[in-house]
């Protein structure tokens, strides 16, 4: 089961790896670069994560072979339709299943705001409160504080 760092991860990756091969012709190299760091990343930390990616890629080009294809005029509309059907319903299914914690980020990040609007000392306090917060490790661990400590 793939966690919440993992998912977000490959939302992220999927998001670089789509764009980039149907612009092929207008690709940074920058970013290309990138993406293989990333790509590297998840498949030294998550081999499960690595997988689902080199399956998200795999489909997406296939799409992006697709389209290619239509717009050169080596299919019709119909057939580019029948064969992305799959594709498209696949991806799409992959997509809803983080719906539900986008939505849940998406409600915390309103409610944060609409406190904001409510009481503008809210964003004060809050901002003072994050100032003087002991500084966290990407893992969210304070430093210097062992995990099992109130913070």
């Amino acid at each position: 089961m793939l966690g919440m760092v993992e998912k977000k991860q490959i939302i992220v990756f999927f998001s670089l790896w789509v764009a980039l091969p149907v612009y092929a012709g207008q690709a940074d190299r920058g970013r290309m670069g990138m993406r293989e760091r990333n790509l590297e990343e998840i498949k030294q930390n998550n081999p499960e994560a690595y997988q689902n990616v080199l399956k998200v890629h795999q489909r997406a080009q296939r799409i992006a072979d697709i389209v290619s294809q239509f717009r050169q005029g080596q299919m019709n509309a119909d057939e580019a339709r029948q064969k992305l059907i799959p594709l498209v319903r696949e991806d799409s299914a992959n997509r809803l299943g983080y719906l539900d914690e986008e939505i849940s980020q998406v409600k915390t990040r309103l409610d944060y705001l609409l406190q904001i609007k409510k009481n503008p000392n809210f964003l004060i306090e809050k901002t003072i409160e994050n100032y003087l917060a002991p500084p966290k490790t990407p893992e969210g661990e304070v430093r210097g504080v062992p995990s099992h400590e109130p913070r």
